[in-house]
């Protein structure tokens, strides 16, 4: 919620928990989660990843240390 209120034009929430998955990634390029497995599925649909927290960052190493994911500490 803090990056949305930062960037509240930039982000969407409500089509984001609520469109299938193919209609949601069929319109937008970049995925920003946590560690949640939706990484994966983005990463299918050829979406840039973008990791924000330090689980994620643990569970995800292998992929951002190989420039698949970016990680940023938010």
């Amino acid at each position: 919620m803090e990056f949305k209120n930062i960037f509240p034009e930039k982000i969407e929430i409500d089509e984001a928990n609520h469109l299938p998955i193919y209609e949601l990634y069929n319109r937008t390029s970049i995925s920003i989660t946590d560690y949640s497995g939706a990484a994966i599925e983005a990463e299918e649909f050829g979406l840039k990843i973008i990791i924000i927290g330090e689980k994620g960052a643990g569970i995800y190493k292998e992929k951002i240390s190989q420039g698949k994911y970016i990680f940023v500490i938010i």
